[in-house]
């Protein structure tokens, strides 16, 4: 199966910035019976909500694996945990040094099409579930942009519309902060 995962850091952590977090995570997900087929460029991205902590280095990876959606979630939960040491308070805000995000795989719709549209009018809904195409991706400015750089011409199941449709329909504002790393990884390389 197809995979297509976001990963996300705004904390350094030990000797290893943020940079070094997310190439080490795109590692960690190869020994965990995933083959990285494809990566995006590095790009710096706000806090969601802007303002609400520092901004983000951001990649995605396009992995392909035989296990099957959970078993892929659960790798990623490794990951985070191999990097953030305690799983319980893993997510986007949270203060984690790493956060993944799968946003889909291939065409699957989980847990159903009726129970994804019902997760995006009330997003408390099936909050414990798995929920693909991730719930906030033909929203969110951040994913896809990473998502403009490996699967431009990928089609959201549920919307019929491309990568690059949802792209471009959102309003320009969506993009403020959004920027490809120009070779900074964080704060420490530029003291250096």
């Amino acid at each position: 199966m197809n995979y297509m995962i976001a990963l996300g850091s705004n904390r350094s952590k030990e000797h290893l910035s943020t940079y070094d977090i997310l190439s080490y995570a795109i590692w960690l997900l190869g020994g965990r019976a995933m083959k990285v087929s494809a990566q995006s460029d590095f790009y710096a991205t706000p806090a969601v909500p802007q303002g609400a902590g520092p901004d983000y280095l951001r990649v995605a990876v396009k992995a392909q694996s035989d296990m099957d959606p959970q078993g892929v979630a659960s790798a990623l939960r490794q990951v985070e945990a191999a990097l953030n040491g305690d799983t319980k308070t893993s997510g986007a805000g949270s203060g984690d040094v790493l956060v993944a995000d799968m946003l889909a795989c291939g065409e699957r719709v989980l847990p159903n099409p009726f129970d994804f549209r019902r997760r995006l009018q009330n997003p408390s809904a099936l909050a414990d579930d798995l929920v693909l195409p991730h719930p906030e991706l033909h929203a969110s400015a951040a994913f896809l942009t990473l998502l403009m750089d490996i699967a431009p011409d990928w089609t959201h199941p549920v919307f019929a519309r491309s990568v690059r449709e949802m792209h471009a329909a959102l309003p320009a504002h969506a993009f403020d902060g959004i920027a490809p790393n120009d070779g900074v990884r964080d704060e420490r390389d530029v003291a250096e």
